[in-house]
């Protein structure tokens, strides 16, 4: 029994030992993080870069990762809620009067709280009109200035599309979101800094940041834009007039008298035309003839000719 009582007792100072030895592991360590934070706040002052190693350092503390995956995680949440999309549409639409359909479509545009952007108008060989509008509303009327074309004319075609940028919407959000904190925090570093080379390394990085957070920002507008207003474009056309295949025809007298004369002055002035070119090139085709007219007459007379009388 005393031996028994003499183990458990051992065993229990063990144990205690055991627990003190790493609760000062823990607080040694603990110790020296905090110095390692402060003294990378403080090379802030002492060394080029200091400022930037302990903003790195303090953006990995455990408090302030949870904080931005937190941030993250409602962001997402809240796009998953309400999508982004941006919708387009091509629109071509055959009327009676394409320029006066034109005229009703920006008025109904407006109405609806849009605008019309680009406009292009054409004639075709035929003498029919083609006008082309490319229309802006807010996303919510897309339906409303789709269901208002049919009153236009008769919808030849209607091809809608519909992307899906929300991924893109939450990824450049939170880009945009931590470069601002990256920016702030760089101008608490530039009005703490005291050496010249610390302010510059830290002026060059602000730069930078700067234009990274423009570009940013002109995604983001763009995206708003356009996920707030939908687009339209609508070529509007003449529709194509009955007309005979065969055009009337009528018969006159004079007109046939007239074609018949002229037909046969040019008859004439042919005939006039290559005479004349026989008599200039005469030179050149006469001696041949009158050789062989020679010729031939010469060899009639032989008496071996076709012309020699019989014995």
């Amino acid at each position: 029994m005393p031996s028994r009582m003499r183990l458990l007792t051992l065993v229990a100072i063990g144990l205690a030992i055991y627990g003190c030895g790493r609760a000062s592991d823990e607080s040694s360590q603990a110790m020296r993080a905090g110095d390692l934070v402060a003294s990378g706040a403080d090379a802030s002052s002492a060394a080029p870069g200091g400022a930037m190693m302990a903003e790195a350092m303090k953006s990995s503390a455990p408090d302030g990762g949870v904080d931005a995956a937190a941030s993250s995680m409602e962001t997402i949440a809240q796009s998953g809620a309400q999508r982004q999309i941006i919708r387009n549409g091509i629109v071509t639409i055959e009327a009676a009067d394409a320029r006066k359909a034109a005229e009703t479509l920006t008025s109904t545009v407006g109405r609806l709280g849009g605008f019309i952007g680009n406009t292009s108008e054409d004639v075709n060989e035929l003498g029919g009109r083609n006008v082309t509008l490319e229309a802006r509303v807010p996303a919510p009327k897309f339906d409303d200035l789709m269901r208002s074309l049919d009153q236009l004319g008769t919808v030849l075609s209607r091809n809608i599309t519909a992307q899906d940028v929300t991924e893109e919407y939450v990824d450049v959000e939170a880009k945009l979101r931590n470069l601002k904190r990256t920016e702030a925090r760089l101008l608490e570093h530039l009005a703490r800094s005291g050496k010249l080379s610390d302010t510059l390394l830290v002026e060059r990085e602000l730069t930078r940041v700067r234009e990274q957070i423009e570009q940013y920002e002109g995604r983001m507008r763009y995206l708003k834009h356009n996920v707030a207003y939908s687009s339209a474009t609508i070529t509007i056309r003449d529709k194509a007039k009955k007309e005979p295949l065969v055009p009337p025809e009528s018969f006159s007298s004079g007109q046939v008298a007239s074609s018949a004369v002229r037909s046969l002055v040019d008859f004439a002035r042919s005939i006039w035309s290559v005479a004349i070119w026989f008599a200039v090139w005469a030179p050149v085709w006469l001696p041949g003839v009158l050789l062989l007219v020679f010729l031939s007459r010469k060899g009639r007379g032989k008496p071996g000719g076709k012309d020699a009388s019989a014995p």
